[in-house]
């Protein structure tokens, strides 16, 4: 494939639940989307605060469309980064648009892994 877009997309099952992820990867960031929805829902994008090192960086989290009062949203965009930074090596920032019916612990753990398993940076 020689679109300059790389995309990878799964389907599985968290905490009893469909769940779809939708990874793409740009020039200058990564998109993801993790939804139960069918849609984009709330968009955040999240940056390192400094260039990446290790796993004690730290990252801002913005709301660009919707909010949410959840902490566990803020937890998952950050540990999305997080994962995103140590396998490409790269302070990438990250678009990502979540979707979920909840954020528990189980299922951001559970939507991780399909975001890991549809990696493409």
């Amino acid at each position: 494939d020689d679109h300059p877009v790389k995309t990878k997309q799964c389907t599985g099952t968290v905490c009893g639940e469909k769940v779809d992820v939708l990874c793409s990867r740009y020039a200058n960031r990564v998109f993801i989307v993790a939804t139960q929805y069918d849609k984009i829902g709330m968009l955040l994008e999240v940056a390192p605060d400094a260039p990446f090192e290790d796993e004690t960086q730290t990252f801002s989290t913005r709301f660009v469309m919707g909010h949410s009062e959840d902490l566990m949203t803020d937890v998952f965009a950050r540990e999305v980064a997080k994962r995103v930074m140590a396998d490409s090596g790269q302070p990438t920032p990250v678009l990502l648009g979540l979707s979920l019916r909840q954020y528990s612990p189980e299922m951001v753990r559970g939507t991780l892994e399909m975001v890991s398993g549809a990696r493409v940076w």
